[in-house]
């Protein structure tokens, strides 16, 4: 039999269970607030306010604290009332929950965004089979790393090398293409039969390369990528054994490579055996990407050492072609990100920090709403709720605004992934896998569950201190807990932190201001024409192209002046990789490279001339330190030529090392880029070029853009980052001065009657005003000078990751105007606060208190 007071506590569960959390919390507060005013000249402690509580209410601690026998609850039964107590007070506070989820969110957001970008360009395994075991292959001259290999080379270190299961090599070249539809220029890749076996990969329709493919007299086949299939063709599994013209050849279609697949670059569509080429026994022709397949169980010291043996043994059976060259080897997963995995993480850790001052901004939102609190927490402590009990409970909310906020961030991130995938640069590598994934949300959850941690850890602990006897004495008029100091230091910490992002986006924007003014030639007015001409029509295409109105000089050049990607060795008593261009007269007219020495090529080089060069800048010091390179002889393909003129160095990001100019008509390669110098605008010439071109080749794919259209395009990259790093401080900068306007506008609010003392004591509106930004300036300056502490560690990691062009890390004009921005940013926070201070009618505020 149950006792009649134990029946009562039953009866009194069943009663309250339901209307426990928002009734008798209200009914209390109220109670106990009467009593301390009742008695607060009395000195009323705790235990007289517990003792005045239990007699209104017959023992509500017991009834709230009780056991499991006595309440008939258990434990996950208080978790889901304190959880529904929590989603509660955040529906009864909807604009605190507003602005705290949508800052949340932002910050989720972003951090979302980011991690689908590094998990899909550094943390995702290559689309190939096995890819630990896959190496890339680099050739090395002294300080010059990474360079292109030749097929021969890497025809012997196939043969030698041991730790190797295998070797192969695709070099990257592009053709015009015609199947169905409009002919087209797409990239694709001359490569060794093997290339499909050592990446580990199978066509998912038709076959690979054989070796009968790539051997001299073999019939002509191609493999397709599988978008060039799904383009052209529509995605027919008719296309297997049908024929397409890809240049001036006809090939056999045998085989489509899967969705994803590339090799060696993105924009690769299409793969040929390399046959009889030439080029295959040229030990000088180093344009050949190289990847190897580890034998299981080899190790990555034993492969290096093996390449570099090998080297050594072709240095000496090859003097004249590999003198003083190595080869390097590396795991092509690094090769790959390499290029982007510094300027990644740096952005990674941005993008915490603008999490990070999102975080401080709740946290001193949670802080405020704290102080007005104290009554509740008071009321729940008299009751008998332990400060684990309250400590859950606060932490439930934050952890509600955090899943609200991850939710909100996830559809931000869906808008920012599809906002940015337009801009993404070239040379990042994997771009077209970013996406919103399981591993990406998987990563937000994680993100939301750290922030309820970061916003809510600090709040919750003030809160779950206060002391009961003083807040039930002094009512609402009481802070309860001091919050003046950690609001103070959340808020210095965000404006740190947005110092550090504010000096990181300023370089960047220096940077790329300096980048695209330091090409070393002028941009305005150049159109290019991309074609596939053949040598024997080239002059006759120039000659009529430079008859068009308009058209003040016309010239050809086998790669554009801003991208060049050959490399030939130059013999000076050791050999070299030189980049080179081969030019028709009037291509650096036409593009205005400055001649600073000697002349031009022009029309006197005619392959029954004595064979000549050009050279710029950077190979005169080189070669010619002190003296004067014109008339000098040089050995290049195997030819002593001489030197004819110096022009200057041209850039784009990072001064070209040194390179070379060679006549067009002496030395028979490819020119297929014709550069235009117009008088108008080069889009209305682009017509009546292009009318000209199929006068004389009907056939020819022709590709047209302006050199500043193309200059934009390789500008994408320093582009890209300074956008983000620029939009992760504009969201730094914004919550940190959220920051201070909320400090500044709580302390307002806590010293009504203190202002109001002042103003009836004779203090005037300036005073006031002065009072107010004081405070504020103090926060800022205290973050600023945090910051730019910070900032100066920072900013070096720019400069590692080749982020920054001729601007250094310190640079003093950067570390003058972010701290103005701050500072600034600060006084127009607290403008609202100072002028709702020096409104506070005297009489009216004391009155009230």
């Amino acid at each position: 039999m149950h006792s009649v007071g134990e029946l009562w506590r039953r009866l009194l569960a069943i009663v309250f269970r339901r209307r426990l959390d928002r009734d008798l919390a209200e009914e209390m507060r109220f109670h106990l607030e009467m009593k301390a005013r009742q008695h607060q000249d009395s000195g009323m402690g705790a235990e007289e306010a517990r003792q005045a509580a239990a007699r209104r209410f017959g023992n509500m601690a017991l009834l709230q604290e009780d056991s499991r026998e006595a309440w008939g609850w258990s434990a996950a039964d208080r978790l889901l009332q304190d959880t529904k107590y929590a989603l509660r007070m955040l529906a009864k506070n909807r604009g605190l929950t507003a602005v705290a989820a949508i800052t949340l969110a932002l910050g989720i957001g972003a951090n979302t965004v980011i991690f689908s970008v590094v998990h899909a360009v550094l943390l995702a395994p290559l689309p190939y089979g096995e890819p630990a075991r896959l190496a890339r292959v680099w050739s090395s001259h002294g300080d010059s790393r990474q360079i292109l290999m030749s097929a021969a080379d890497a025809a012997d270190l196939r043969e030698q090398a041991t730790t190797f299961q295998d070797v192969a090599a695709a070099g990257f070249t592009s053709a015009d293409f015609a199947g169905r539809g409009e002919p087209e220029r797409v990239g694709g890749s001359r490569v060794t039969a093997n290339l499909f076996a050592v990446l580990g990969v199978q066509p998912i329709l038709g076959r690979g390369l054989e070796a009968a493919d790539d051997r001299p007299g073999a019939p002509a086949v191609v493999v397709l990528s599988h978008g060039l299939w799904q383009r052209r063709f529509g995605g027919d599994p008719g296309t297997i054994g049908k024929a397409v013209a890809i240049g001036r050849a006809s090939r056999l279609i045998v085989g489509v490579m899967p969705a994803g697949f590339y090799f060696p670059m993105e924009k690769t569509e299409f793969w040929i055996p390399l046959g009889a080429d030439p080029v295959r026994a040229m030990r000088n022709a180093r344009m050949f990407s190289v990847v190897g397949r580890l034998k299981p169980g080899a190790a990555w010291k034993t492969a290096t050492a093996e390449a570099k043996t090998v080297a050594a043994r072709l240095e000496s059976a090859y003097p004249d072609k590999n003198r003083g060259w190595g080869f390097e080897v590396m795991p092509l997963t690094e090769s790959v990100v390499s290029g982007v995995r510094q300027a990644l993480l740096i952005l990674s850790g941005a993008v915490a920090m603008v999490l990070l001052v999102a975080c401080a901004n709740v946290a001193n939102l949670l802080l405020s709403r704290g102080v007005q609190r104290q009554q509740e927490m008071a009321v729940r402590a008299a009751l008998g709720a332990g400060r684990r009990r309250l400590l859950r409970l606060l932490f439930l909310e934050s952890l509600a605004l955090a899943v609200l906020g991850g939710a909100l961030g996830v559809a931000i991130a869906a808008c920012g992934s599809h906002a940015l995938a337009p801009i993404y640069p070239s040379n990042l590598p994997r771009s077209g896998a970013i996406r919103l994934n399981a591993e990406v949300l998987g990563f937000t959850i994680v993100v939301s569950l750290v922030t309820a941690v970061l916003a809510g850890l600090l709040p919750a602990l003030r809160i779950s201190r206060a002391d009961l006897g003083s807040v039930l004495k002094a009512g609402m008029a009481s802070r309860g807990f001091r919050t003046g100091r950690a609001r103070a230091a959340l808020v210095a910490g965000q404006v740190a932190m947005a110092m550090v992002l504010l000096a990181c986006a300023g370089l960047l924007l220096r940077s790329f201001l300096l980048r695209t003014r330091a090409s070393g030639f002028d941009p305005s007015n150049v159109l290019t024409v991309s074609l596939d001409v053949p040598p024997a029509r080239l002059a006759a295409v120039l000659e009529r192209i430079g008859t068009i109105p308009g058209v003040v000089a016309a010239g050809a050049g086998s790669s554009l002046p801003y991208a060049p990607g050959m490399r030939t060795d130059v013999g000076d008593g050791g050999n070299a990789s030189i980049f080179f261009d081969v030019v028709t007269p009037d291509y650096l007219r036409a593009l205005h490279i400055p001649i600073r020495r000697g002349r031009p090529i022009d029309a006197r080089d005619t392959a029954s001339a004595p064979p000549v060069l050009v050279i710029n800048e950077a190979m005169a010091r080189r070669y010619f330190p002190g003296e004067d390179p014109i008339g000098k002889q040089l050995r290049v393909h195997e030819t002593m030529r001489t030197v004819v003129g110096v022009v200057g160095n041209l850039a784009l990001g990072n001064e070209l090392p040194p390179a070379m100019y060679l006549a067009y008509l002496q030395d028979q390669s490819r020119a297929d880029h014709i550069a235009l110098r117009t008088s108008a605008a080069p889009q209305d010439l682009a017509g009546a070029v292009r009318a000209a071109v199929r006068e004389l080749e009907p056939k020819a794919v022709i590709s047209m853009a302006t050199v500043e259209e193309d200059l934009s395009r390789l500008s994408a990259s320093p582009r890209f980052y300074l956008l983000l790093m620029a939009l992760f401080a504009g969201l730094a900068l914004s919550l940190s001065a959220l920051g201070v306007y909320g400090v500044v506008s709580f302390a307002v609010t806590l010293r009504t009657r203190e202002i109001g003392v002042r103003i009836a004591l004779g203090a005037s509106g300036s005073d006031v005003r002065r009072a107010v930004f004081g405070q504020a300036l103090r926060l800022a300056i205290s973050g600023v000078a945090i910051g730019g502490i910070a900032a100066l560690w920072a900013t070096r990691l720019l400069k590692g990751s080749s982020l920054l062009f001729g601007i250094e890390p310190n640079d003093p004009l950067t570390f003058a105007a972010a701290p103005a921005v701050l500072i600034l940013s600060a006084v127009a926070a607290c403008w609202l606060p100072a002028r709702r201070a020096t409104k506070v009618d005297p009489a009216v505020s004391l009155r009230y208190e």
